[in-house]
């Protein structure tokens, strides 16, 4: 008994060191949703209690020194979505200290220099209807995965720009090693 509990802890470790991260993405709408008349149009979509957002891309690009310690430390670069606008009324919602509505948040994983697609990125139907602004803010930080060390090694440009200028288009932020 002893044996056969052993090899499947060793088949269970073998798998689990040799399977990639996958590209995650939080608060992602289920995958039998239609969202291709969404996609190709750039409007929001109503899909229950939420909304889902069109799509959107950053394209991360590395220093020379960044794309060299990436590869040699299989380190992986995240890119982190913030959503978040001006509320109607700030005294009836739970608002940020700087008087932000925060939506929603999503993240793609990347094992390296690429593309993270933002295409299934959900909020509240209620947090949308208690915006102001209906044309909202999106903040995109890109850092390291610290799998090689528990810091981040990268500095990284930021995009901070309202939903209307995000949708739809492919965006390059350039990210390099801290201190270099």
């Amino acid at each position: 008994m002893r044996l056969i509990f052993g090899i499947l802890f060793v088949q269970f470790l073998i798998y689990g060191c040799t399977t990639k991260p996958e590209t995650k993405v939080e608060n992602a709408i289920p995958p039998e949703a239609d969202t291709t008349t969404q996609q190709d149009t750039g409007a929001m979509l109503e899909v229950g209690d939420s909304i889902l957002l069109p799509a959107f891309e950053i394209e991360v690009t590395l220093s020379d020194a960044a794309q060299k310690k990436i590869s040699y430390d299989k380190e992986t670069i995240i890119v982190k979505a913030y959503l978040s606008g001006q509320p109607k009324d700030s005294a009836a919602i739970e608002v940020s200290e700087m008087g932000l509505l925060f939506l929603a948040e999503a993240q793609v994983e990347l094992e390296g220099a690429g593309v993270a697609r933002f295409d299934k990125v959900k909020l509240s139907k209620e947090a949308y209807e208690a915006l102001a602004d209906k044309d909202f803010e999106v903040l995109i930080n890109i850092y390291s995965g610290r799998r090689s060390s528990e810091y981040n090694i990268l500095n990284a440009d930021l995009l901070q720009e309202p939903i209307s200028r995000v949708t739809g288009e492919r965006h390059a932020l350039h990210a390099k090693l801290i201190g270099e």
